[in-house]
C-alpha cells in the first residue's frame, strides 16, 4: 500500500495560484525524489506554496484534510523562515506525521535546520537513495535509524548524524521527472521545460553553495548523463508538450569538452529528425583556456549553431578583474570576456549576463567597469541582482569576520533586491541608485537628451549620491498617481545620467 507522502516546495514567484511560472522553475532534484518515492508504491501528493502564502485557518483545515505518514521539504536559506512556520502548521495538523527538511539550506546549515522542534529529520546532500531508505523504514513501522545522508531526532532528544554516502557516479540509474505531477502549478508549462544533463560545477565561487555542496561528501562531483539518455528524455518532452525551446539544465557546458561536443552532435542528429526544430538554452563558464584559443571557440560555437543551442547563459558577475578574483571566479581578463562575446555573436549565439552589484569590497570604480564591460559587450540581455551573502557560503564569513554585516539576516523578502550588508567605499543608497538605473545606463546608450544641457544639469546634480537617490525615489513615487509623468520624467532623468 505504501505511504501517505507530502512533498512540499516552496517556490520563488508570488503567484499563490501558480508558484512556478515556466517548467524550467521546477526543482530538478526534489522533483526527483517525488518520482522516486511514487514509483516505490508509496501515495505521492505535491504541494507548491508561494513566498506570499497566508498560514491563516482555511490553509491549516486545508493541509489537515487527510492523515500523511511522510511530509518531505526542500528549500533554500531564504526560504527557510517560511518552511519554519509551514512545518509547525503541519505539526499542529499532523502530529503524528514524520517531517523531514532537505535541500540546500538543510545540506550547509544542518544544526539550524534540525533544531527548528517540528522537524524530525534533516537530509544532508544528495536524498534519492536517503529518502526511500527513511520512507521503508518508516513503511515497516520502525524508528527510522542508521539512514546515510541523514540526521535524525531520536526520542531522547539526540541527534544521530549518519555517515554520508559518495555521490551517485552514475545519473542514468535516475528516472525522467513525474511531470504530470508539477504541471498543475506551472502557468505556462509547455514554456521551456528543463532536461538534466549533468549535476555539480567545477567552479568555487565563494558566493555560491556549490563551494560547500562539495565538501559534503566524496567521489565526483561534476557529472553527466549519457548522451542517450539525454536525448530519450527530449523526446518525451517534445511528445509531452510539443515545445520548440528546452533548457539543457546543467552548471556549465564548458567543464567536459568532449562530452559537450558529443551531445552537441547528438542534438543535430535530432533537429534532423523532426519536423519542427527545437532551439535550446545552456549555461555556459568561461575560462581563460577557452577564452584565449580563438579556434577552439569557433569549433565550440559552430558545434552549438548545429546543435540550435542558441543562447548561452554566462556570470560574468562582475566587471571588475580584482573583484572576480577575491570571488573566486575562474580567472579570465576583461579582454578575454569581450573577445568571447564577439566570437559567440558573430556566430550567431545570444549571450545573456548574470551580473551582481554591491559585492564585498567593491568600490563604486569598480562598479563603473561593470557597466563598462557590459556595455562593450553588447548582450541580448541582463539580469542584475544585488549581492546577498547566503549563510553556509565562503562570502558571508567573509562578510561577518569583515564587520560588513551589521546584523544576522531574519528576513529574507527580496533578497537580492535589497542591500544586506555595509561596503566602506560603495553606500547602500549608492548602490540602490545604480541598481536601479543600470539597464537603461547599459542599454540605452544613446537617449534624446543625451549631450544637451539638460544631460549637464542633471550629472552636476548627481555628483552628490544622497540627491541622486531622492530623484529616483521620488520619479518612482510618480507612478501611483502620473505613471505618464513618470515616464517621461525617468527616461529624460535615465538618459541624462549615463556617463
Amino acid at each position: 500500500m505504501g505511504l501517505s507522502v507530502l512533498c512540499c516546495y516552496t517556490a520563488h514567484n508570488p503567484d499563490s495560484h501558480f508558484p512556478l511560472q515556466k517548467s524550467s522553475e521546477i526543482p530538478y532534484g526534489f522533483a526527483l525524489i517525488a518520482t522516486l518515492l511514487k514509483q516505490a508504491g508509496h501515495q505521492v501528493q505535491l504541494l507548491v506554496l508561494s513566498p506570499s502564502e497566508v498560514l491563516d485557518e482555511s490553509f491549516r483545515s486545508r493541509i489537515g484534510v487527510q492523515a500523511i505518514d511522510l511530509i518531505c521539504f526542500s528549500c533554500v536559506s531564504s526560504h527557510f523562515p517560511l518552511v519554519k512556520r509551514i512545518t509547525s502548521a503541519f505539526r499542529e495538523a499532523h502530529p503524528s506525521s514524520y517531517i523531514v527538511v532537505g535541500g540546500a539550506h538543510a545540506t550547509v546549515n544542518p544544526n539550524d535546520t534540525i533544531s527548528h522542534e517540528p522537524v524530525d529529520a534533516v537530509c544532508v546532500g544528495e536524498g534519492e537513495a536517503a529518502i526511500l531508505e527513511l520512507a521503508a523504514q518508516l513503511e515497516s513501522g520502525r524508528p527510522p535509524s542508521k539512514v546515510v545522508n541523514c540526521w535524525l531526532k531520536e526520542n531522547s532528544g539526540s541527534i544521530q548524524q549518519n555517515q554520508r554516502a559518495q555521490f551517485i557516479d552514475d545519473l542514468n540509474v535516475l528516472p525522467s521527472i513525474d511531470r504530470a505531477m508539477w504541471d498543475p502549478w506551472i502557468k505556462q508549462p509547455d514554456l521551456e521545460p528543463a532536461v538534466i544533463i549533468g549535476r555539480g560545477c567545477p567552479n568555487s565561487c565563494k558566493f555560491c553553495s556549490n563551494r560547500a555542496f562539495r565538501r559534503i561528501s566524496e567521489g565526483n562531483y561534476v557529472r553527466f548523463r549519457r548522451v542517450s539518455n539525454i536525448i530519450r528524455e527530449i523526446f518525451e518532452i517534445i511528445d509531452r508538450y510539443e515545445t520548440d525551446y528546452i533548457y539543457l539544465e546543467t552548471e556549465t557546458l564548458s567543464c567536459d569538452l568532449d562530452f559537450t561536443f558529443e551531445l552537441c552532435d547528438a542534438l543535430a542528429k535530432l533537429n534532423m529528425e523532426l519536423q519542427q526544430q527545437v532551439r535550446f538554452r545552456g549555461n555556459f563558464s568561461l575560462t581563460a583556456k577557452i577564452a584565449r584559443d580563438h579556434k577552439l571557440m569557433s569549433q565550440l560555437f559552430m558545434a552549438f549553431v548545429r546543435a540550435k543551442i542558441l543562447h548561452l547563459n554566462v556570470g560574468l558577475e562582475s566587471g571588475s578583474e580584482r573583484i572576480r578574483r577575491l570571488m573566486g571566479k575562474p580567472y579570465y581578463t576583461n579582454d578575454d570576456f569581450l573577445s568571447f562575446c564577439r566570437i559567440a555573436q558573430e556566430n550567431g549565439l545570444g549571450v545573456r549576463l548574470y551580473v551582481m552589484i554591491g559585492l564585498p569590497d567593491e568600490t563604486l570604480f569598480d562598479w563603473k567597469e561593470t557597466v563598462h564591460v557590459v556595455k562593450k559587450s553588447q548582450p541580448e540581455d541582463v539580469a542584475l541582482s544585488i549581492f546577498f551573502p547566503y549563510p553556509g557560503t565562503e562570502a558571508y564569513e567573509m562578510v561577518k569576520r569583515e564587520g560588513l554585516l551589521k546584523k544576522e539576516i531574519s528576513d529574507f523578502v527580496l533578497e537580492r533586491q535589497k542591500v544586506v550588508i555595509d561596503l566602506p567605499k560603495f553606500s547602500r543608497r549608492r548602490i540602490m541608485l545604480e541598481h536601479r538605473l543600470f539597464e537603461r545606463k547599459v542599454l540605452a546608450i544613446n537617449g534624446p537628451w543625451k549631450s544637451t544641457w539638460h544631460h549637464r544639469i542633471l550629472i552636476s546634480l548627481l555628483s552628490q549620491p544622497i540627491l541622486g537617490y531622492s530623484i529616483v525615489f521620488l520619479v518612482d513615487k510618480l507612478n501611483d498617481t502620473m505613471p505618464g509623468i513618470r515616464k517621461k520624467a525617468g527616461d529624460w532623468f535615465v538618459y541624462s545620467y549615463h556617463d
